[in-house]
């Protein structure tokens, strides 16, 4: 087990790596899948409401079955590959900069051959941030809720598995720096919730190889308003930019560009 560090006084591994070492036991850990309790997970969950997890960082709390630290999610996927989601709560450490809110991260455990015999790597969720180098607003805070959708990499070991697994997290409530209150549901992919955001416009636009030009568009859009591009045909190394320039009418005014990758 080896650790570079990190600068803060106190900080502890993530909750999947403790849980690994059993040092969260796993009558702290709520273990859930779309389809609920089956032959293989007899103790998972497909929803729960109102679930307070502790401060999986705290040391004057100990794990326990009435001390929840950690929700689970496991993803099977092919040739014996696992990996799963993992919600916790991180409100004693890092100098209570991940103490507003939930965090999300997806884990990935290996036996291997070598000088340590496994390893273990995970990914943090971008929640709530619009900052591209800041990952202190990153999680799922009171009042809001998060779908969280296939990452790249987990779509790079398995697309089916986790197209199939994509909870729904909600923050009902939080004591910063002791617990978190959190309802956990799934997405059914088949029949996913229709648009909250009201659209002012919506284009589909094709790339194609060898062109640098077929997916070009400029779009006059005016102020408050929402716009989605959806860009298909990219291919694995597919290239989108996007630049945004406001009008000089627009003084003090402020435009955001969104990606997100499917």
């Amino acid at each position: 087990m080896m650790s570079g560090g990190n600068g803060f006084d106190k900080s502890d591994m993530a909750a999947a790596s403790k849980w690994q070492f059993n040092w969260i036991v796993d009558d702290a850990i709520v273990m859930m899948q779309p389809e609920g309790s089956t032959p293989n997970c007899p103790q998972c969950l497909a929803s729960v409401s109102n679930l307070k997890l502790k401060s999986f960082d705290d040391t004057n709390v100990m794990p326990s079955s009435s001390s929840k630290m950690a929700v689970h999610i496991p993803i099977f996927g092919n040739n014996g590959q696992a990996f799963s989601y993992w919600l916790s709560y991180r409100g004693t450490g890092n100098d209570g900069l991940a103490a507003g809110g939930l965090s999300i991260h997806v884990s990935h455990f290996q036996v291997c051959d070598g000088m340590f015999g496994s390893s273990y790597d995970s990914t943090n969720y971008d929640a709530f941030g619009n900052t591209a180098d800041d990952t202190t607003d990153s999680f799922v805070v009171p009042g809001t809720c998060y779908v969280v959708a296939p990452s790249v990499e987990t779509m790079d070991i398995d697309f089916g598995a986790v197209d199939q697994v994509q909870p729904i997290v909600c923050v009902d409530g939080l004591n910063q720096g002791s617990d978190i209150t959190v309802s956990v549901s799934f997405l059914d992919p088949s029949s996913p919730p229709q648009n909250t955001v009201a659209l002012e416009s919506e284009q589909n636009l094709g790339c194609s190889q060898g062109s640098t030009s077929s997916g070009d568009i400029v779009l006059d859009v005016s102020g408050g308003k929402n716009h989605l591009l959806h860009y298909t045909g990219t291919g694995r190394r597919g290239l989108v930019d996007a630049s945004l320039c406001l009008a000089s009418s627009d003084s003090g005014a402020t435009a955001t560009a969104y990606f997100y990758d499917t």
